[in-house]
């Protein structure tokens, strides 16, 4: 359903990048652009707080890019010791959603987190994103142990968590389709075992 985006990608239409954050000018500008779009998007949550994500030395930010504009972003976040990988932000511009970009940055994170040999990969969801994590995958009902997470995942008002849980992709062919394609872990090393 979603091949076009590979090919937009290959075709140079889109850009997939993960944000350094000492990366310069250039880099200053994406996370400035990420940031914006996410504020926009995601307006109950705190500037400063997002700001805070995107900078932080234990997050990594990956944008996708289409005519030089941030159109989609995830921040994601690795807890050591945990076999989790947090979705601390994910957001797709309002002119661009229902395109299939939010399901490429997940496939991105997916792959990633398949990689890094963990196990789970939790987001905080408020009610209007759940049933687009649902729809990918994602279930309400957690699996994880509250001991593992409740320490090190902090979660905001009124959302909800929801897991994919990465060991029974395999057997739901569904879910396994939609994450078949994806970057390598060397593209994203914060990821990578």
């Amino acid at each position: 359903k979603f091949k076009h985006l590979e090919a937009e990608v290959s075709r140079g239409e889109l850009d997939v990048q993960r944000v350094r954050k000492s990366g310069g000018p250039a880099a200053r500008d994406l996370i400035r652009q990420a940031a914006q779009m996410f504020a926009d998007e995601l307006p109950s949550m705190p500037v400063q707080h997002i700001c805070s994500l995107l900078m932080c030395s234990v997050t990594e930010t990956i944008v996708l890019i289409q005519k030089g504009e941030v159109v989609a972003a995830a921040t994601a976040r690795y807890h050591p010791g945990t076999l989790f990988v947090e979705i601390e932000l994910l957001a797709v511009h309002r002119l661009q959603q229902r395109q299939g970009y939010g399901i490429l940055l997940l496939q991105r994170l997916v792959k990633l987190t398949h990689h890094s040999n963990c196990r789970w990969l939790l987001a905080s969801a408020d009610d209007t994103a759940v049933p687009f994590f649902v729809g990918c995958g994602f279930s309400r009902k957690i699996t994880i142990p509250k001991r593992v997470y409740s320490k090190v995942l902090t979660t905001y008002e009124n959302a909800l968590l929801v897991q994919l849980d990465l060991s029974t992709l395999a057997d739901d062919d569904k879910t396994h389709r939609l994450f078949a394609t994806c970057a390598t872990p060397d593209d994203y090393p914060f990821l990578a075992s």
